[in-house]
């Protein structure tokens, strides 16, 4: 299945959490790589020829094919109670006509858990992402297509009292930066770093299910270096109520709804309502099914130091008719409401405008051997916008070929 972002104070658990139905699902991973006692070190390399018809993203369509190669690493250690996952990459595109896109991609990711019988659970963990690909919202990204580095971390620390009652907290830290090349993308993005914090409230009400209670404060700081007559910094609070599975084999879920604000550059306050959807389902032994939502504030990349109000949503549905071959179609939309403070809108552009992007993919991989496989996807976006220039469409199809030890 794909993955997503969910800008709440839980996120990451709930992704461990539903994962687990369509671990089941898949074909199991446990004969991958080689195992030094209690370490799992599993190498793989792929290799793929993309064609894209819009590599910029933009009215003016330029069209490339693009050659990709993708070593990388994935680690795994479980002792008594605790473990350590990790991995990492690299990847090298070769553009065929506009080779000043020749680019290194790569990152890492790294995390550290610990269990305890006496209710104490426990993990941090930490990445860092070097990419001008992979921001597909198909993928949990923003739908920005540009040269930029991310660096994150979370932590969490839960405990449960009792057979009815569980609490969690968590922490997050995340940086974006977009890179500035006026060569390929005159129009400069500005990013930020974040920094929350939030306390969810688990109660048991019936067998299967659990009333939950999520409260999050998060603080930002653009990028807005360039200017000197307005803040760079902006605090969100959210508060929800809703319901989560509790273990059950096939279907998870976890949806929320309340409301989100936020303080804007230390000048306006915007209030919203706010909704998290996560359920996953396998629906039979050859299909699974995931749906997830989101609504969240958060800073403006292309107005400075200003914001905007997200609503996401995906939908993804997986075939797997026999062992070797697996098949998916997903969809995804993604609504931005960009909300500019009074006296502070561009010369030109309007002071509140909307963007849309809606994408669909379809992908199969088959498993020519049991280190061996073929990946194919065919991707297609469409980005709406009531901002200049941003109106786009965008094609891209992959075929490669996967080694996995």
């Amino acid at each position: 299945m794909f993955s997503r972002k969910i800008k709440q104070g839980v996120a990451f658990l709930c992704i461990i959490q539903l994962s687990a139905p369509l671990a089941g699902f898949a074909e199991a991973s446990s004969a991958q790589g080689f195992n030094i006692g209690n370490l799992n070190i599993s190498p793989f390399v792929s290799a793929s020829y993309m064609y894209d018809s819009n590599i910029y993203s933009s009215k003016d369509e330029r069209e490339d094919s693009i050659y990709t190669v993708n070593p990388g690493v994935n680690i795994a250690y479980h002792g008594n109670e605790w473990g350590v996952m990790g991995d990492a990459w690299y990847g090298y595109d070769y553009y065929q006509k506009y080779r000043e896109s020749d680019a290194s991609r790569y990152g890492e990711r790294l995390s550290f858990y610990r269990d305890s019988n006496a209710g104490w659970r426990f993990l941090v963990g930490q990445g860092y992402l070097n990419s001008s690909q992979n921001d597909s919202i198909l993928d949990g990204g923003q739908g920005v297509w540009r040269d930029r580095y991310q660096v994150d971390g979370n932590v969490l620390l839960g405990y449960t009292f009792s057979e009815r009652l569980a609490a969690t907290l968590t922490g997050f830290y995340t940086y974006y930066d977009y890179q500035k090349n006026a060569q390929e993308f005159p129009a400069p993005l500005y990013g930020w770093y974040e920094v929350a914090l939030g306390l969810e409230v688990s109660r048991k009400i019936t067998e299967k299910s659990n009333l939950l209670l999520n409260l999050s404060s998060q603080y930002y700081e653009s990028q807005a270096d360039d200017i000197s007559n307005v803040s760079s910094k902006s605090m969100g609070y959210s508060a929800q109520v809703g319901v989560g599975s509790r273990l059950t084999e096939r279907i998870r879920y976890r949806i929320m709804a309340g409301a989100n604000a936020m303080d804007v550059a230390e000048t306006e306050f915007l209030l919203g309502a706010s909704y998290s959807v996560d359920i996953s389902w396998v629906m039979a032994r050859q299909w699974a099914m995931t749906l997830a939502g989101s609504s969240y504030f958060q800073p403006s990349e292309y107005t400075v130091a200003q914001t905007k109000q997200v609503y996401a949503g995906s939908w993804g549905l997986t075939y797997k008719p026999f062992v070797k071959l697996t098949a998916g179609l997903d969809l995804a939309y993604r609504r931005e409401d960009n909300l500019t403070l009074d006296g502070y809108e561009k010369p030109g552009e309007r002071e509140d405008y909307a963007n849309d992007q809606v994408s669909a993919r379809l992908r199969a991989n088959y498993a020519l051997h049991r280190y061996v496989s073929i990946f194919s996807t065919v991707e297609g976006i469409r980005n709406i916008s009531e901002a200049r220039d941003r109106d786009y469409d965008r094609v891209r199809i992959t075929l490669g070929l996967s080694f996995r030890y």
